[in-house]
């Protein structure tokens, strides 16, 4: 058993280290000192016994599942670093992200009939995730309400419990847009790589407020930096224009507006400060072959 577990504790320790290889990853941790700090905290939780053996569980149930819990262990402690969180706190957002999904190992020994990624079983997991990691007696009672709370939304549209606002505990929320973002930025061979992560934080703002929490969305967008100066971006009015200087709000900066929004190049070039324009925000992030070829805005 010690040489099984010693084994899955090298297999998670290498996922990790490739895991800050994926591009939508590496993006966001750029200096040793971070990773460092990764490779802390995820050597610390792969000395539970706990955490190894359902970890072990993940991995064998499924590759894709165990890569995917993985990099949001590692975002989240991205996450944490950035924003200063306590080493216990990050250490235990980091303990619920990496086991969010082992209620699907329970999924497929209770219904051996039901395939995997059926819609009974993904809406039966966070369920069955809490039920395993309650006992955790190591890690304590929030990991297992991150699991149990990640496929709620902050509109209350979610599952399983149809929770709303705060009443979804805040590290279930950032939870659910690391969540998020790993699905929606995971690359194809085909795929150009700053143009999908550009797509997945564009989807990240559609979906603040209704699906995710707004102010920790505007957190999670201030981490990425694909909102600094100089960045181009098209606002709610559909115009598209340059940040030249970034507000609290990071979907409020001060903008320099260049097309209108049928297209047209303004013959100057306006400065708008979003913060005070009450209906006005930024609503997409923009590449530059974007702003310049029309027809694919």
């Amino acid at each position: 058993v010690d040489e099984y577990l010693l084994s899955v504790r090298s297999k998670v320790l290498e996922a990790t280290r490739l895991s800050l290889e994926e591009p939508h990853i590496a993006c966001l941790c750029n200096s040793r000192g971070v990773k460092a700090y990764i490779f802390s905290v995820i050597g610390e939780l792969t000395k539970v016994k706990d955490v190894l053996i359902n970890i072990g569980q993940i991995l064998r149930l499924d590759t894709q599942i165990f890569k995917h819990s993985i990099n949001v262990c590692a975002l989240s402690l991205i996450y944490s670093r950035y924003f200063n969180e306590s080493r216990e706190k990050a250490k235990v957002l980091a303990a619920g992200t990496l086991l969010h999904d082992v209620g699907k190992t329970r999924c497929s020994e209770v219904s051996l009939q039901e395939p995997l990624f059926s819609e009974k079983a993904e809406r039966n997991h966070p369920l069955w995730s809490f039920a395993i990691l309650k006992n955790f007696k190591n890690l304590g009672v929030v990991p297992a309400y991150i699991a149990l709370q990640h496929h709620e939304w902050y509109n209350g549209k979610g599952f399983p419990g149809g929770l709303q606002g705060d009443r979804i505990l805040r590290p279930a929320k950032i939870l659910a847009i690391l969540h998020y973002y790993d699905h929606l930025a995971a690359l194809s061979e085909h795929d150009v790589i700053k143009d999908v992560i550009i797509e997945a934080i564009n989807k990240i703002i559609q979906d603040r407020g209704t699906r995710l929490d707004p102010k920790l969305v505007s957190d999670f967008l201030v981490l990425t930096g694909y909102l600094e100066k100089n960045s181009f971006v098209q606002i709610s009015s559909g115009e598209i224009g340059l940040i030249i200087q970034k507000n609290t709000d990071p979907l409020k900066p001060i903008i320099k507006l260049m097309f209108d929004r049928s297209g047209h190049i303004y013959r100057s070039f306006p400065e708008i400060n979003l913060v005070l324009e009450k209906d006005l925000k930024v609503i997409r992030i923009l590449n530059l072959n974007a702003v310049w070829k029309k027809g694919s805005l």
